[in-house]
């Protein structure tokens, strides 16, 4: 599942002999990744070019054939992108940090390292960013700090805060500029992607919270620390720049694998001429746990049900357990779509370099996502069909009318960490 290039053979617009020949767009995501970390170990700029154009490298990258081939023959030939105009970019990865392929754009190829929406394009990634900033880090808090009791079924009113306003008016709204006023529990709010539960949510966690647990936990490096740790950024994802689909994939990809953040990789090793190893990306060493192995479970379970009875539904592939999130910024001039089976976890953006409205439905990128997910299954066969079971959470019965644990049947069920479970209702469920 990986592929080796000498440094000589690789093409490059910047003095290589092979400069006419166009390489995949991870191929060039490779190149400019062994120049930068050269470049950290102590290379200068151009020695770090020198070695890998001309200096006899060999990288052994992490890319998988047949995930790369199934983004390249969908994107170049997507036929439901009517609007040429229209862009879109999608890594995939799998739970411990490998890249295993990434394309930076629609259709044909036509240029060497060229700009790569993938990992250069910061786009606002809407709802998306709502499972990172807020619910993640309040489930986290729920565990730490006695005072704050968040779970699947705690209750939460649809409706605007109390303290924020937009121009006067109510803020913030659900799509359609509605809400209405009634409770609701976590587990709705994140599936129907409700703005209101979002922004209560993360006034209860705080501000600096929030922020804090994107850039130490996530290492999202592209946040404005003046505009982005206020409501709006982080209750909504509506960010100053905004961020790429790469880190996008890898702070998602903590749903799948227990908590556990591992940067990045598109290369396992770097060798020189004399077979000598000079650049190692060993993912194990600097894997992070980001959170808990039960909040990463509970959300799991929570993104499963965007994709069963939320905004996800048309998403799903067949055949296997999916977790997914759907974003749309203000305007709707971005679309997002995270999204993971047991094997692969997923990021796609669509829109347009110079920004305009996507009025395309069902979201092109899911749809995207869904279409590459299915060629990779047809291609590779499933071998996992269902995430795994964590036993430090547990499903139980809840009561509707309050969020607390139910000692009768009440046909509603959540999942909650075994240590940190609510207390039970006093109702009997009985009229």
């Amino acid at each position: 599942n990986s592929e080796n290039y000498k440094g000589s053979q690789v093409s490059s617009g910047g003095g290589s002999s092979k400069s006419n020949v166009i390489d995949s767009c991870y191929i060039d995501y490779v190149i400019r990744t062994v120049i930068d970390d050269l470049q950290k170990k102590g290379y200068t700029q151009r020695k770090a070019r020198a070695l890998v154009y001309g200096g006899g490298l060999n990288i052994d990258t992490a890319v998988d054939l047949e995930v790369q081939a199934a983004l390249e023959d969908v994107y170049e030939n997507y036929r439901n992108i009517k609007d040429h105009k229209a862009q879109s970019a999608m890594v995939i990865m799998n739970y411990e940090g490998r890249v295993l392929g990434l394309v930076g754009g629609t259709g044909k190829k036509d240029s060497a390292l060229g700009f790569n929406r993938a990992v250069d394009a910061k786009r606002q990634p809407g709802s998306t960013f709502k499972p990172l900033a807020v619910y993640a880090p309040a489930f986290e808090k729920s565990l730490n700090d006695s005072k704050f009791n968040y779970y699947w079924s705690t209750l939460i009113k649809d409706a605007p805060t109390e303290t924020i306003k937009d121009d006067g008016k109510p803020w913030p709204t659900n799509e359609g500029k509605t809400y209405s006023g009634n409770m609701v529990t976590v587990q709705k709010g994140i599936a129907r992607s409700l703005n209101t539960l979002s922004a209560r949510t993360l006034l209860d966690i705080g501000l600096d919270y929030s922020y804090n647990f994107l850039t130490e936990k996530f290492h999202f490096t592209s946040l404005d620390p003046d505009y982005d740790c206020l409501p709006a950024p982080l209750a909504t994802g509506g960010l100053t720049d905004g961020v790429s689909v790469l880190e996008m994939t890898a702070a998602y990809a903590t749903f799948g694998n227990g908590g556990q953040y591992y940067y990045p990789y598109c290369y396992y090793k770097v060798t020189d001429s004399q077979g000598n190893t000079i650049l190692d990306a060993n993912p194990e060493v600097t894997k992070e746990q980001a959170m808990s192995e039960s909040t990463a479970w509970l959300m799991n379970k929570l993104l499963q049900t965007v994709m069963s009875n939320g905004t996800g539904t048309t998403f799903r592939v067949s055949g296997v357990e999916c977790i997914g999130k759907t974003g749309t910024t203000t305007g709707s001039v971005d679309r997002y779509f995270v999204g993971g089976t047991p094997e692969y976890i997923s990021a796609v953006w669509f829109g347009y370099d110079v920004q305009k409205e996507i009025k395309q439905s069902p979201s092109p990128a899911g749809i995207l996502w869904r279409t590459v997910m299915n060629d990779v299954y047809d291609t590779k066969g499933i071998n996992q069909k269902a995430f795994p079971e964590y036993d430090g959470i547990t499903r139980r019965a809840y009561d509707p009318s309050n969020g607390l644990l139910a000692n009768f049947s009440s046909g509603n069920y959540g999942w909650y960490d075994k240590n940190n479970l609510p207390a039970y209702s006093k109702s009997t469920g009985t009229t």
